[in-house]
């Protein structure tokens, strides 16, 4: 089995990210509190993937639910 590099494991964080925050927008747009709710929850939690500790502990308790 391979595994995948840092630099792979980030672009794909970095992706998830971009996806959430692009389905954001458009809730936003919409007007749809939930799904913008939901997405930037998602795009917050993979985010902490990224972040050094000291960064992940002070993050919103939403990003978590």
């Amino acid at each position: 089995m391979k595994t995948r590099s840092n630099a792979e494991r980030q672009s794909s964080t970095l992706a998830e990210i971009h996806q959430a925050l692009v389905a954001a927008q458009e809730a936003f747009d919409q007007n749809n509190r939930d799904d913008l709710e939901e997405c930037l929850m998602t795009a917050g939690f993979a985010l902490c993937h990224l972040l050094p500790d000291e960064l992940v502990e002070s993050s919103p308790d939403i990003w978590f639910a």
